[in-house]
């Protein structure tokens, strides 16, 4: 499976301890997620606040796409949730779809 730092390119920063190059967040376009089918909408549990991974498993099986589902729902961080939040929830397929789309207009940098 993959997650939303599969799709970022590398930067030009680099780690000073292993010059391992840092995934540039602002290199996916998360205004081409296309949605074929109405998301719905799901009020977030306790369960799910510190453990948004959770959510994932139980909706999609995989616990990889939480990442994915916070950026979408405009959360940067999950310390930002909360019990009754309401979450929209995309499709497998439309996330499917998004990942292929973004992993094929990946440029590598010489």
């Amino acid at each position: 499976m993959q997650s939303r730092y599969d799709l970022m390119q590398n930067s030009t920063v680099t780690d000073s301890e292993d010059e391992d190059s840092y995934p540039d967040p602002l290199s996916v376009n998360w205004t081409e997620f296309g949605l074929t089918s109405s998301p719905y909408l799901k009020t977030l549990e306790e369960r799910y606040i510190h453990r948004p991974w959770l959510l994932t498993y139980e909706i999609y099986g995989i616990t990889e796409w939480d990442d994915i589902l916070l950026t979408l729902n405009n959360v940067p961080y999950k310390e930002h949730l909360q019990a009754g939040d309401d979450f929209f929830i995309p499709t497998a397929e439309d996330i499917n779809k998004f990942i292929l789309n973004a992993k094929t207009n990946i440029r590598i940098n010489v």
